[in-house]
């Protein structure tokens, strides 16, 4: 079964078509440092594909709550995470 799933990941992964990544946008691969606007307290983030299984420290799935704030956003840009 875990052959199965990283098999159907990995085919996922190579049809990204890479060129579409925008450069100035928060994406799949991204490094991101964010902000409390309250606090100013920094965390900061790797944006990767996939599910929360196997990750480290720092990584963030792009389908996980925080992911899904910081899709597409652009430096400067203010986002809202409620949890």
């Amino acid at each position: 079964a875990r052959l199965g799933q990283l098999t159907q990941r990995l085919s996922k992964l190579s049809s990204i078509d890479e060129s579409q990544i925008a450069a100035d946008a928060v994406g799949m691969g991204s490094r991101v440092v964010v902000e409390d606007q309250d606090t100013k307290d920094r965390e900061r983030y790797h944006m990767i594909f996939g599910d929360a299984e196997d990750f480290d420290e720092g990584q963030v799935t792009m389908s996980s709550p925080i992911g899904r704030a910081l899709l597409g956003k652009k430096l400067g840009e203010v986002t809202v995470l409620r949890l």
